[in-house]
């Protein structure tokens, strides 16, 4: 995802599109079997599906239209309804989201020019839930791409709403619809796959740590950890303190979610978010090459009694630039813990491979399926 070039954009769609319409539903057919018919030949569907609930006349107007239209009222019977809406919010919404991308990029492009068909499945390699981007080697490709997203995107009533990018065009029609589209042209920071981008110096960054030192029970650290979004773990160095220390909590059995902790740990647990919150924003460049150019994934691992870990870094052979990708590890449990330190180097090794095998698969982009 990070194999990005010199003119970039990120683009954010409306969530609602149209359903088709369904001839006649019965109430035996099932969820399932129109959750496959999303793959046929239903024209802007996202979401197509049938739910039965036990409700009135008024409970089921709040989510759909009632399919059997003589229900008295207070009359409480098996009722279907249908969704002409793409429901956010719920469990299913994120596959039904990138099922719905999956049908307007990949499957109605099959006949498509081989250009478009290229530019789909860019687009859809690129989209992190409702933002998608597009990278290109010039300022003409991206406005290729520009032009072409509407025609991509109206037909199943999915409306372009922002549209970011660090290139200026050319053509004086389409930046005065760029400036339409970026309400917040002047700000350099914009959301990035779910990274900060700053489009004039082109580096992508975390949002600022901070951790709550007000916390004093497990349930409001463990909280405070987990709000600190960090998609590429660019911070886990920062935050693994934090971490080992709630799994010491973890493995205390007169500690409760709810327990208030003792002075000593209290103080501790000050100590930390102390040091995360002083720690400046961590960036790294967004760009790393063309398309074009070799690469090489460079993985380091390590271990220790605690946790193993692996850095992957990419190097660009034709420029010679080398740049940070990702980080992951994974902190040890008691039964782990109790392992030779040459055992745990081989399990950093086995993560780092394992790590590597993925992102060679993702960083191939679209033309490597």
């Amino acid at each position: 995802m990070l194999q990005s070039h010199l003119d970039h954009f990120v683009g954010r769609f409306s969530n609602t599109a149209l359903s088709k319409e369904a001839a006649s539903p019965t109430l035996s057919r099932s969820i399932s079997d129109n959750f496959i018919d999303i793959g046929s030949d239903c024209r802007g569907t996202i979401s197509n599906s049938f739910a039965v609930d036990l409700c009135g006349v008024q409970g089921c107007s709040e989510h759909g239209r009632i399919a059997k239209d003589e229900v008295e009222e207070g009359d409480y019977k098996l009722v279907a309804y249908k969704h002409n809406r793409l429901p956010f919010g719920l469990k299913s919404s994120p596959a039904l989201l990138m099922l719905g991308l999956y049908k307007i990029l990949i499957v109605d492009a099959e006949t498509d020019p081989p250009e478009l068909q290229k530019l789909k499945r860019l687009i859809y390699s690129l989209s992190y839930m409702d933002n998608l981007a597009v990278t290109a080697n010039s300022t003409e490709d991206l406005q290729w791409a520009f032009i072409n997203l509407s025609s991509i995107f109206a037909p199943y009533k999915i409306y372009l709403q922002q549209f970011f990018t660090n290139s200026s065009f050319t053509n004086s029609s389409l930046q005065e619809d760029l400036d339409v589209m970026s309400e917040t042209s002047t700000d350099d920071k914009v959301k990035l796959l779910g990274l900060s981008w700053m489009r004039d110096s082109d580096t992508l960054a975390t949002i600022k740590l901070n951790l709550n030192p007000e916390a004093t029970t497990k349930r409001q650290i463990l909280s405070t950890i987990a709000s600190n979004f960090d998609v590429l773990n660019f911070n886990a160095p920062l935050l693994n303190r934090a971490r080992l220390f709630f799994q010491r909590l973890q493995y205390r059995s007169d500690l409760d979610w709810d327990t208030h902790l003792t002075m000593d740990l209290q103080r501790e647990w000050t100590n930390i978010t102390n040091q995360v919150n002083s720690a400046p924003e961590i960036k790294v460049p967004r760009g790393m090459g063309k398309r074009s150019d070799s690469y090489k994934l460079i993985g380091f691992t390590d271990a220790s009694k605690q946790m193993y870990a692996t850095v992957i870094y990419m190097k660009n052979l034709d420029s010679g630039k080398v740049s940070f990708v990702l980080s992951k590890n994974k902190l040890l449990n008691k039964t782990v813990a109790i392992k030779s330190i040459p055992c745990l180097e081989f399990l950093a090794v086995a993560l780092g491979v394992e790590v590597l095998h993925d992102l060679r698969q993702e960083l191939s982009g679209p033309s490597a399926s």
